[in-house]
C-alpha cells in the first residue's frame, strides 16, 4: 500500500539509513580508489577527458527525462481514494514513456554529433550510455516511492563505482595504461551491469495503468523540474562541478580538479551522513513542535558537520606528503585545489542543516528558489573562475556557488520563522 512506509517503526528507518550510509561510504571510497589509480596510470589528458565525458553523461541522465521521476515520492503520497492505484500506475508508465522518447532523441543527437564533429566522439560515446543510467535513476526513484528503497538505491550507488574500480585495478595489475576508448567502454559496461543489478533486485514492472486514469503529464513534469535543481546540487555535486569546469579548462586541468574533488568529497559525505542519520527524527520533532528535542538534534547535526570538517581537513594536511607520493608530481597542484575546495564543507558547517529543515517542513517553494539561485551561481562562477584563474579559479568558483546555495537555504529558514541552523545560532 503506497504511503505505508510512513508508519514504519523508527528502528526500521534507522536500519535503512545505516545501509544507505554504508553504501555511500563504499561508493565514495571506490571512487577515490579509482581516481588515485587513474592518476598514476593514465596520462592527465586521458584522465581529464574521461572524467569530463563521464560527468556529462551522468548529468544528462537527469535531464534526459526532465526529472519526471524526481517527484515519485510526492505523487505516491498525494494519491488517495479508489483511483489511487490507477493514478500512480499512470504516472509510473509515463515515466518510462518520457525515458524512451528522451533516449531516442539523445542517441540520434549523439550519432549526428559524431558524424559532424568527430573530435567530440568521447562525449558522444559516453552519452550513448546515458539511457542506461537514466533507466537506473527512474527505477530507483520509483522503488523508493514503493517502499523498496534499498533494492533500488544500493545497486545505483555501488555498481558503477565498483565496476569502474575493478576495471581500472585490472589495468593496474596488468601494468597497462588504459586508453580513452577503454575507459569509456568501462563506463558503458558499468551502465549495463547496473541495469542487470536492478533487474535482479527489483520485481518485474507492474501492470499498465487501468482504464480511466488519464496521466497528468504536465503536472508530472512541473513537479520534476521544480525538484531538479536541488537534486542536481545534492546528488550530482561532483559531476556538476566537473562538467561546468570542462567549459573552460583543458583536460589535464580537469584531471587535477577531479582528484581534488575526490579527496574533499569524503568530508562532504561524512557531513551528509548526519542528515541521513537524524533526518527522520528532525522531521518528527518539527511535526510535534518539540522545541527542546529539535534544538538537541540540530546541535548534534552541527557538531557532526564541524567534526567531520576538522578531522577531514587535518587528515588531508597530515597526509599531504604520502598523497603527493601516491599521485605523482603531475598532480601536485591537486592538493592545493583540495585546500580551496575545503570551502564547500566549511560553508556546509557554517550554515548547518538548513536544507534538511526546508525538506522536513515541505517548503517546496523555498527549496526551489534557493536551489535555483545556487545552481545559477555555480553555473556562472565555475566557468568564469576557470577562464580567469585556471583550475584553482574553477575550484574557488565552486566554493562561491555552494556558499550562495547554503546561505540561501539558511536565509529562507530565517524568513520563514524556522529554527536557526547556523553554527553560531544562539541556544534556545
Amino acid at each position: 500500500m503506497i504511503g505505508a512506509r510512513l508508519h514504519r517503526p523508527m528502528a526500521a528507518l534507522s536500519l535503512r539509513a545505516g545501509w544507505m550510509m554504508l553504501a555511500r561510504l563504499a561508493a565514495s571510497a571506490l571512487t577515490l580508489g579509482t581516481t588515485l589509480l587513474l592518476a598514476r596510470l593514465a596520462p592527465p589528458e586521458v584522465f581529464g577527458t574521461f572524467s569530463a565525458a563521464g560527468s556529462v553523461s551522468l548529468l544528462a541522465a537527469v535531464l534526459l527525462t526532465l526529472n519526471i521521476e524526481g517527484g515519485a515520492l510526492f505523487h505516491a503520497a498525494r494519491r488517495s481514494g479508489p483511483d489511487a492505484a490507477a493514478d500512480y500506475a499512470a504516472y509510473r508508465a509515463r515515466c518510462f514513456h518520457v525515458l524512451c522518447a528522451g533516449s531516442a532523441l539523445l542517441l540520434a543527437g549523439c550519432a549526428a554529433a559524431a558524424l559532424l564533429r568527430p573530435d567530440l566522439w568521447p562525449v558522444a560515446l559516453a552519452l550513448g550510455a546515458t539511457p542506461l543510467y537514466a533507466l537506473s535513476r527512474v527505477r530507483a526513484r520509483l522503488a523508493g516511492a514503493e517502499d523498496l528503497v534499498l533494492q533500488g538505491a544500493l545497486p545505483r550507488l555501488i555498481t558503477r563505482p565498483a565496476v569502474v574500480f575493478l576495471g581500472v585495478a585490472a589495468f593496474a595489475l596488468a601494468g597497462h595504461a588504459p586508453v580513452l576508448l577503454q575507459l569509456l567502454l568501462l563506463h558503458l559496461l558499468a551502465g549495463l551491469a547496473l541495469t542487470a543489478a536492478h533487474h535482479l533486485s527489483l520485481p518485474s514492472d507492474p501492470r499498465p495503468p487501468q482504464r480511466g486514469s488519464a496521466p497528468d503529464t504536465r503536472g508530472y513534469l512541473r513537479t520534476g523540474l521544480a525538484l531538479a535543481p536541488g537534486q542536481i546540487l545534492g546528488e550530482n555535486r561532483v559531476n556538476l562541478i566537473i562538467a561546468l569546469a570542462a567549459l573552460s579548462l583543458a583536460p589535464s586541468e580537469i584531471a587535477q580538479i577531479t582528484v581534488a574533488l575526490a579527496l574533499v568529497n569524503l568530508i562532504v559525505f561524512a557531513q551528509s551522513a548526519a542528515d541521513t542519520a537524524l533526518g527522520a527524527r528532525v522531521s518528527a520533532a518539527l511535526s510535534r513542535s518539540d522545541t527542546a528535542g529539535l534544538t538537541q538534534l540540530l546541535r548534534l547535526n552541527r557538531a557532526i558537520r564541524l567534526g567531520a570538517l576538522i578531522c577531514g581537513a587535518a587528515s588531508l594536511l597530515a597526509l599531504r606528503a604520502p598523497l603527493l607520493w601516491l599521485l605523482g608530481a603531475p598532480f601536485a597542484p591537486a592538493m592545493d585545489m583540495a585546500v580551496i575546495l575545503l570551502g564547500i564543507p566549511l560553508t556546509n558547517a557554517l550554515f548547518g542543516p538548513a536544507g534538511l529543515v526546508i525538506q522536513a517542513q515541505a517548503r517546496r517553494r523555498d527549496g526551489l528558489l534557493s536551489a535555483a539561485l545556487g545552481l545559477g551561481a555555480l553555473g556562472l562562477a565555475v566557468p568564469l573562475g576557470g577562464w580567469l584563474g585556471g583550475a584553482p579559479g574553477a575550484a574557488a568558483g565552486a566554493v562561491a556557488g555552494y556558499a550562495i546555495f547554503h546561505a540561501a537555504q539558511w536565509g529562507a529558514n530565517l524568513r520563514a520563522g524556522a529554527p536557526d541552523t547556523g553554527l553560531l545560532a544562539r541556544p534556545g
